[in-house]
């Protein structure tokens, strides 16, 4: 429910921190709240103003004096997480992420929140925009659990969409084939481990990259099942991926 008129004094940098160079995240902010904003000096002024719009305001300032410049997405990890504060609020359990040697932190509350998810739940749907960490801390986190032996494999898979534009017929073999399509999972554990980490992880078939429509009439025991840009996936196959879990996965 909205408000009469309520202004937010930031302090002296904080302003610039949360709306960004020429207050180019006003915009935005303005549609994620549904109100008119106009800005003062360091103070904002929403016209109407939501009930949260103080507290929201206080969050990302005090994010903003942490990370630096807010993006986008990082102000729609906020605002998701002050909609929905059971997401974050779990107590205990792990929120950094160890691989080898390399410590992984998360950078918002939303991505503390996610790992200690995946190590508590079985099944984890992780929503939001790009570049918020979704495939890049769920394949490290899938990857440690192998490394420590706490889980036989992972499945990394993904349905195969190209992005608006036609690639035509790829070359060489199925791995080849599928190399653009899976890069993004590549990225994200060429973070933390080597390439002859990757390839005897492969090669020992702890580590399985393959095309969603290849999980079907599988059964996976002990292991960790991803799937990637599950948007692009229709219901069917969703409910097919989710059935492939077997014991303990």
């Amino acid at each position: 429910m909205d408000t009469a008129v309520k202004t937010y004094a930031f302090s002296r940098d904080g302003a610039a921190l949360v709306l960004g160079p020429y207050d180019r995240n006003l915009p935005y902010l303005e549609s994620l709240m549904c109100t008119d904003l106009s800005v003062r000096g360091t103070s904002l002024t929403a016209d109407p103003a939501p009930l949260y719009f103080s507290e929201f305001m206080q969050r990302l300032e005090k994010s903003a004096g942490e990370r630096g410049p807010l993006s986008e997405a990082e102000i729609y990890m906020e605002f998701q997480l002050l909609m929905q504060p059971e997401v974050g609020s779990a107590d205990g359990g792990p929120s950094e992420l160890t691989v080898l040697d390399k410590l992984i932190r998360p950078r918002s509350q939303a991505q503390k929140a996610l790992i200690r998810a995946l190590s508590s739940s079985e099944v984890v749907f992780a929503v939001g925009p790009a570049g918020t960490g979704k495939t890049f801390l769920s394949v490290l986190w899938a990857v440690s659990q192998v490394m420590k032996g706490r889980k036989r494999k992972v499945i990394l898979t993904r349905p195969v969409v190209e992005a608006g534009e036609s690639l035509g017929f790829l070359p060489g073999d199925m791995q080849q084939k599928l190399g653009p399509y899976l890069r993004p999972l590549y990225d994200a554990m060429e973070y933390a481990l080597t390439a002859k980490h990757i390839a005897r992880l492969e090669e020992n078939g702890a580590l399985e990259i393959a095309p969603l429509a290849y999980m079907r009439g599988r059964s996976i025991d002990n292991g960790i099942m991803i799937l990637d840009e599950a948007q692009n996936a229709t219901a069917a196959q969703i409910k097919m991926f989710l059935t492939r879990l077997g014991e303990d996965s």
